[in-house]
């Protein structure tokens, strides 16, 4: 075997990196014009220099084919986005975002996400004890006021009540089902509270009640005087 003959097939095998049909090796690579053509855009978002450079491509990867004549489109990702409350939106990968424009901006990374409802996403909690630690209170239809909504679809699902959410926020001096962690405020009544929620539920019962300061009470403060 010469020289010749050797080259011409170690071009060959270099060529054949693409696959068709069941498998068969398919001869990719072919030599493309050095003339000046139009650019061309793939099916996955490139630009290529012409369309002989997408058809090498295509040869080697099935799933790139011929978009449209010139250039792609070149998105602009990472817009800035204002963090307006009360805007979040939930998207399908489960996952909360401040508002839809910083759920655009993953989209338009290449993320295949769309909107599924405005508002938080809603957490489907296992028994017990899989909600967080926060307190982002809801109003139930039973009357009782949750810390999240976490808690209250716990309870629909851990303890068997039928309740649903009546209205974002405390219930109006409602019962108060507080969740047991430990974050202390101190009343300006010099009394120390478990935490948030177990001050709200006092301050709703006696509308003079403020927060004196984080923390555990350390020292009297002077008892605040209940309007009669």
């Amino acid at each position: 075997m010469n020289k010749a003959t050797l080259f011409v097939l170690l071009v060959v095998a270099a060529a054949a990196s693409g696959y068709g049909k069941g498998g068969k090796p398919r001869l990719c690579g072919r030599f493309c014009p050095l003339r000046e053509e139009l650019p061309v855009c793939g099916s996955d978002g490139k630009t290529y220099s012409s369309r002989c450079h997408l058809d090498n491509e295509s040869c080697r990867d099935e799933s790139i084919t011929f978009k449209h004549h010139g250039e792609c489109e070149v998105k602009l990702c990472a817009r800035l986005c204002q963090i307006i409350p009360g805007s979040p939106v939930c998207g399908s990968d489960g996952k909360t975002y401040p508002s839809s424009c910083h759920l655009e901006n993953e989209r338009c990374s290449g993320r295949e996400i769309t909107l599924k409802h405005r508002g938080h996403c809603r957490p489907t909690p296992s028994c017990p004890g899989a909600c967080p630690a926060v307190y982002d209170p809801v109003c139930g239809t039973d009357g009782k006021t949750y810390p999240t909504v976490c808690d209250l679809l716990g309870a629909v699902r851990c303890e068997g009540r039928e309740v649903s959410v009546k209205h974002e926020g405390e219930c109006r001096c409602g019962n108060t089902a507080c969740p047991l962690y430990v974050d202390p405020v101190c009343g300006n009544d010099g009394r120390t509270y478990s935490n948030s929620c177990f001050f709200a539920q006092a301050a709703c019962r006696n509308p003079g009640l403020a927060v004196a300061y984080d923390g555990p009470c350390e020292r009297k403060t002077s008892p605040i005087k209940k309007g009669y």
